[in-house]
């Protein structure tokens, strides 16, 4: 009887161990971490998971509040927050279902928001200003000409500042890049309706944003989608060597890797335009 209790006791203690490595292993095991929560979080986001990765994120801010972690912890929790509604918003906005614009801007709003709190949290944060520029470029395209020109200054004052503070964001030198190429690109018969209804639009150059696209793909050299955009800007600039060391570097990176069939079909019709000019 007293043999069979042992090894009863032996039996839970056992499966005991077995669960706590099993939980361990799935990264449970320390449920409390809001570190581990926001690593757990961007592994999610990394493979498009937004709704697991909002949730974690939504743990790891209650978390924060109830243990009284620092504030930058906050704000690590909250760009990465609004990095995900952005990503949900333009997922929503390409769909384009019924009501897809009021769903979109809704969560773009609160994307921009979140970012913008963010930056109070933790002013010398680079990603929190990149994410209020993003958030703020995605939703130009859900209101009318008054606020998109409000929202393109935003745009570039806080991405501006995000490279201010780590000139190594890359992200933050597309959005400058294409920034402004598409405001130095305005037709002049609008931006003259522009300049006599809302006062004009902001100063930008194409030199700037030839010198971003520089800075994007220097830090980030791998990046098809910066060197498919560099190249198309080098085509519109008459730029035919450049255009094309573009498209080579993205052919020696389609070899080596994967890339999604639209992205492939957009670097074949640059590559035709420049083989037809």
């Amino acid at each position: 009887m007293i043999f069979h209790r042992l090894l009863t006791k032996q039996f839970y203690f056992v499966c005991l161990l077995s669960l706590l490595y099993l939980l361990s292993s799935q990264g449970w095991a320390n449920p409390s971490s809001v570190e581990q929560l926001i690593s757990l979080s961007d592994e999610k986001f990394k493979t498009d998971q937004l709704s697991a990765c909002l949730e974690l994120l939504q743990q790891a801010e209650r978390l924060s509040l109830a243990t009284e972690h620092p504030i930058s912890d906050q704000a690590e929790i909250l760009w990465r927050m609004s990095r995900v509604y952005t990503e949900q918003g333009n997922k929503i906005y390409k769909d384009k279902k019924k009501g897809h614009k009021k769903r979109a801007r809704k969560l773009f709003v609160k994307a921009e928001q979140l970012a913008r709190r963010s930056t109070k949290l933790s002013p010398k944060n680079s990603q929190c200003y990149l994410c209020v520029s993003n958030a703020a470029g995605s939703l130009t395209q859900v209101v009318g000409v008054r606020e998109k020109i409000k929202l393109s200054e935003a745009v570039r004052e806080f991405a501006d500042r995000a490279v201010e503070l780590d000139p190594s964001n890359h992200y933050a030198h597309y959005i400058l890049a294409r920034w402004h190429h598409g405001m130095a690109n305005v037709s002049g018969v609008l931006l003259a309706m522009v300049k006599l209804i809302y006062g004009g639009l902001p100063p930008a150059s194409m030199e700037k944003s030839v010198h971003h696209f520089q800075q994007a793909i220097q830090h980030d050299s791998n990046n098809v989608r910066y060197r498919l955009e560099f190249s198309r800007i080098a085509l519109s600039l008459q730029d035919w060597t450049l255009a094309q060391l573009q498209l080579d570097v993205i052919q020696t990176l389609i070899e080596q890797s994967e890339i999604s069939p639209s992205l492939e079909d957009e670097v074949k019709k640059i590559q035709n335009k420049l083989n037809n000019r």
